[in-house]
């Protein structure tokens, strides 16, 4: 993952001084909440469906893929922005944080949607 990555390289190149630990608090909390709901659903799917094929209807995947992309754009450019602010990180991410809250609400939401809302492919009428 790029932000996990650009994180990385902050961290090892001293943008984050001495308080390395606490960008590291910041982002994870950020990130990890959603990736585990997705990883929890999959895992429980792989499991329980072995053999049966799941539908997913377009727009709730297109709801969860979207929301889930503008909500990563946003940790992107919140990592990327905070070395041109006049603020310090912790300082930028704090008043970033307001926005990221509901914006992960929103996210959990929709790919909860995205999950609920399989469904077995319809039966094929026609026998040959």
């Amino acid at each position: 993952m790029p932000i996990i990555l650009i994180f990385f390289f902050q961290t090892v190149f001293g943008h984050f001084e001495d308080k390395a630990e606490e960008a590291w608090k910041w982002l994870l909390p950020n990130i990890l909440p959603v990736l585990g709901l997705i990883i929890t659903v999959f895992a429980s799917e792989f499991h329980s469906n072995k053999e049966n094929i799941r539908v997913v209807n377009k727009f709730y995947y297109r709801i969860a893929l979207y929301s889930s992309l503008i909500y990563l754009l946003f940790i992107l450019l919140i990592i990327l922005f905070s070395p041109a602010s006049n603020e310090s990180f912790f300082v930028f991410v704090e008043d970033m944080s307001y926005l990221l809250a509901p914006l992960q609400g929103i996210v959990c939401a929709t790919i909860g949607m995205f999950f609920v809302k399989i469904e077995q492919p319809p039966e094929d009428t026609e026998k040959t």
